[in-house]
């Protein structure tokens, strides 16, 4: 049996990835590879790596999830031997947590699966230029709510350093095991999904790759934008961290009350302002509030997160 291990890392396309491959298991299964069905309701396996690691709990907490249950061996027992009755002779399996594993939790895994004298494994590790994979951090961050300092950038520089460091060690340990083969693979994002054709090279004739290419969709997991729109949304997420969100939820913001914070707020509008696409739906969102405020109150979180989603459009 061959094992096809997309590790990732972050940032590099994995859910673009993980989404083609959920689309297409029956086409990979005619190819002969066996993609398994996602555990519970995980995005891909990720349960895998975190079992070896022994940290699930994070996995619990992020998918709100019990996997207390989970057992790795017959995890692994089990889709091999669904590989085996739907004659496949390759398994995928995909997550980007697969390249936080030490050298060691990697040997561990590797027990686990090369269990007879043919077996081997190919670990596919797709590489992004440093300061690429910066800015996609950093605009996911800035897009969910973060707001990024310029001391935080020598941090997350380090950080991915270190991640593409870590791919060359695993070349260097496992390069003299004929089982095992550590594929590096450009991260191309010219149009989103040109670097699948060069994940798939390593495994699938070049035709169903390009019919899997076609009918994929990119699934980025946060809305890209230009660079003044990153700026003017930090600049929104630096106000927006020092906001007691407990508060608006639980009180009515009337007109003349609060006045630091319908200061804040109004700077929040200020923003809004002056980005021009926005102001149609600005108009309509001041004239629901002014109609809610005839009643005497309106919540102002609900507001400012309406104005914030339309800022990400």
């Amino acid at each position: 049996m061959k094992y096809i291990i997309h590790a990732g890392p972050g940032k590099t396309g994995t859910k673009t990835l993980q989404g083609c491959w959920n689309k297409n298991r029956e086409l990979l299964r005619l190819q002969g590879v066996h993609y398994p069905q996602n555990y519970r309701n995980l995005n891909a396996h990720h349960q895998v790596p975190h079992s070896i690691a022994g940290n699930l709990e994070i996995l619990e907490a992020i998918f709100q999830q019990d996997l207390s249950d989970f057992d790795l061996h017959l995890y692994l027992q089990n889709i091999r031997k669904e590989a085996e009755n739907l004659g496949c002779n390759q398994i995928l399996l995909s997550s980007e947590s697969f390249a936080r594993l030490t050298i060691d939790e990697f040997n561990s895994f590797f027990k686990e699966i090369l269990i007879e004298q043919t077996d081997r494994a190919d670990i596919l590790w797709i590489d992004r230029e440093i300061n690429s994979a910066m800015e996609s951090y950093i605009w996911q961050g800035i897009n969910t709510g973060d707001y990024w300092e310029e001391s935080q950038r020598e941090f997350l520089r380090n950080k991915i350093q270190v991640r593409q460091n870590h791919s060359n060690v695993l070349i260097q340990e496992f390069a003299p095991r004929s089982n095992i083969k550590i594929h590096v693979i450009p991260y191309q994002d010219v149009d989103g999904i040109s670097y699948i054709r060069k994940v798939h090279e390593i495994f699938l004739p070049a035709d169903i790759s390009e019919q899997m290419v076609q009918e994929t969709s990119r699934q980025p997991l946060n809305r890209s934008g230009s660079s003044a729109m990153k700026d003017k949304l930090n600049m929104f997420n630096s106000i927006n961290v020092v906001r007691d969100w407990a508060f608006f939820d639980s009180k009515l913001v009337y007109s003349n009350e609060f006045p630091k914070e319908r200061q804040r707020f109004e700077k929040y509008r200020e923003l809004l302002w002056e980005n021009e696409n926005l102001l149609r739906q600005i108009h309509e969102l001041s004239a629901h509030k002014n109609a809610v405020e005839k009643s005497r109150g309106w919540k102002l979180l609900t507001y400012i997160h309406r104005l914030k989603s339309l800022l990400r459009r």
